[in-house]
């Protein structure tokens, strides 16, 4: 998962480039369904740690990984706090993993044995990129694969049983069966532009930012359908709802530059219907939403934009009943 300052150049692509996929994005339909939606939110207490980056729920919902970027340039700390009351002492660290200043994406899958943590590369310093394994049992940190300094990962999920990783290179869809280590490319797409990936709960469809749209495919690369617009994709546990996330503004300048830009969660349908707010109670900035494995709460962030180091605060909506 790229630094803050990456992920608006993401967003900036999403929202600029055209999209080519040949299905015809569906229309929303007549009427908006009342659920899910978000009312209220509250701020995970974090305590000190104001600069967790990426995050992911464990399997049963009760914990959250984190990655904290550490002083030194190649390295970072993966935190594991209590999901309900966050930082409140006795969140522990798991392991410090090689990461790039960059940092990473972590991934959590069933049944909990391991969490995945994507090391973007480095190209000041040629650095490769790499997915490691990381066992929550003793903190031991295994290498599955890596990639060259010249490949930037803009995303990463893992599959619902653990033995596959979906990479986004660029523009191209990348699995890695884990056990095997094998890696072979799904799909391609020009020009660039991503946001976010997600498996369904099955394991038979990966959802995708591509080109500021969110599109669908099975793993073997066929059945590529258009969604809707938007990107940062996360798979409700029933398989029912997709959270995306959508730049919005509030006008344009007389050039043609966004005014006030702002990152609005939505959720529709997989068949392109219902689509409709999560929150529209709640501000803006509901960046990378990922869902609770029980299916009633969200997780995303927001950076407070300001001059020097940009924190991150992590909140959580709870879904109306």
């Amino acid at each position: 998962m790229p630094t803050p300052r990456g992920i608006i150049a993401v967003a900036c692509i999403i929202a600029c480039t055209p999209i080519t996929a040949t299905a015809a994005v569906p229309q929303r339909g007549a009427s908006t369904p009342a659920w899910p939606v978000a009312d209220t939110e509250v701020q995970l207490p974090l305590g000190a740690h104001e600069n967790f980056d990426a995050g992911t729920w464990s399997p049963d919902g009760r914990h959250i990984a984190f990655i904290e970027p550490g002083s030194a340039p190649l390295t970072a700390a993966v935190w594991i706090v209590d999901g309900e009351r966050g930082a409140d002492g006795s969140e522990r660290t798991l392991c410090r993993v090689p990461l790039t200043g960059i940092t990473g994406d972590l991934m959590w899958p069933a049944p909990g044995d391991y969490i995945y943590v994507v090391r973007n590369r480095d190209p000041e310093r040629s650095v490769h990129g790499a997915l490691y394994r990381v066992r929550v049992s003793d903190g031991a940190v295994g290498e599955v694969v890596r990639w060259p300094h010249t490949r930037v990962v803009w995303a990463a999920a893992a599959s619902p049983d653990g033995r596959r990783v979906v990479l986004d290179f660029d523009g191209s869809l990348v699995v890695v069966d884990v056990p095997s280590k094998k890696m072979s490319t799904v799909h391609r797409w020009v020009p660039h532009g991503s946001g976010g990936l997600t498996w369904s709960p099955n394991g038979k469809t990966i959802a995708f930012g591509r080109n500021g749209y969110v599109c669908t495919i099975a793993p073997n690369g066929k059945t590529l359908r258009t969604i809707c617009r938007g990107g940062y994709t996360c798979w409700s546990p029933d398989g029912r709802w997709i959270v995306f996330t959508r730049e919005t503004d509030e006008g344009r300048a007389p050039g043609g530059q966004k005014i006030n830009p702002h990152i609005t969660a939505y959720v529709i349908r997989p068949d392109g219907t219902g689509e409709h707010r999560l929150a529209p109670n709640v501000t803006d900035d509901q960046m990378n939403p990922m869902w609770s494995p029980q299916g009633n709460r969200i997780l995303y962030r927001r950076f407070e934009m300001r001059i020097g180091p940009v924190p991150t605060r992590w909140w959580m909506a709870a879904l109306r009943a």
